[in-house]
């Protein structure tokens, strides 16, 4: 099984350090209760991220496990104490058992500020599909919940290439194009990544279109329909390559 470490982040902490944040994205807790909420970053360790996609292709493996991790507000305890776990079912279609294992429950030890939440994602029987899970931190006699955006974490996977959600809405469809799930295997696997970088980190992507295009020139590939999978120049800014 191979194992990640995901974070889903609190904005508040990192606002003022990222570029282009607006005002709505910024989260202030005002409570003194002690709570808890998800951190997560991007691959740039900067960036803000929504969700966490995930495409079974890229391994062998069965299963993969995803650590979300946690933190607290407030202070450290001189006692153990419990983060309760539960899922936005309402928002979800995954089935737990079948397509994911979760904890009701996770430690977080005397004197820690931090721990993670173990996922375990499953990959039988999704072939050519996909399911979400929605990650829900509960209140309990330990914690209150810390900020609004941080209270759940968004999980997709399925046995296919998935396709992020900000494709289209984001730089990425200036550097790739149109997605194909052909076209987003073709480039983790020559990238040797496992997703995206952020598309704030323009001249990793210009490297990577040079890449995927000097490829696809020595090697050409195709659709399903018979339509050359092609790659659009894309430079990168300053540090691209073009």
């Amino acid at each position: 099984m191979k194992k990640s470490a995901l974070y889903l982040l609190g904005a508040g902490l990192l606002a003022a350090a990222v570029s282009g944040c607006s005002e709505k994205d910024i989260m202030i807790y005002e409570d003194e209760t002690p709570a808890v909420y998800f951190e997560m970053l991007a691959a740039d360790g900067k960036s803000l991220r929504d969700s966490l996609v995930f495409s079974f292709p890229i391994t062998e493996e069965p299963t993969h496990q995803l650590d979300l991790r946690v933190r607290i507000i407030g202070f450290a305890a001189d006692r153990d104490r419990t983060i309760n776990v539960g899922v936005n079912a309402a928002e979800s279609t995954a089935e737990a058992g079948t397509h994911y294992d979760l904890p009701g429950s996770v430690t977080i030890p005397a004197g820690a500020y931090e721990t993670t939440i173990p996922v375990t994602l499953r990959r039988e029987g999704l072939k050519d599909k996909e399911v979400r899970l929605v990650v829900a931190l509960q209140p309990n006699a330990d914690f209150s919940l810390g900020f609004t955006r941080g209270h759940e974490a968004i999980l997709r996977w399925g046995d296919k290439y998935i396709k992020p959600d900000n494709w289209d809405s984001t730089v990425y469809k200036t550097c790739w194009g149109e997605f194909t799930e052909k076209k987003y295997g073709i480039i983790l696997s020559v990238c040797g990544i496992s997703e995206l970088p952020p598309p704030s980190d323009i001249s990793t992507l210009g490297y990577y279109n040079r890449k995927v295009r000097e490829y696809l020139s020595e090697n050409p590939q195709y659709e399903d329909d018979g339509k050359p999978i092609e790659i659009p120049v894309y430079n990168g800014g300053s540090g691209g390559l073009g």
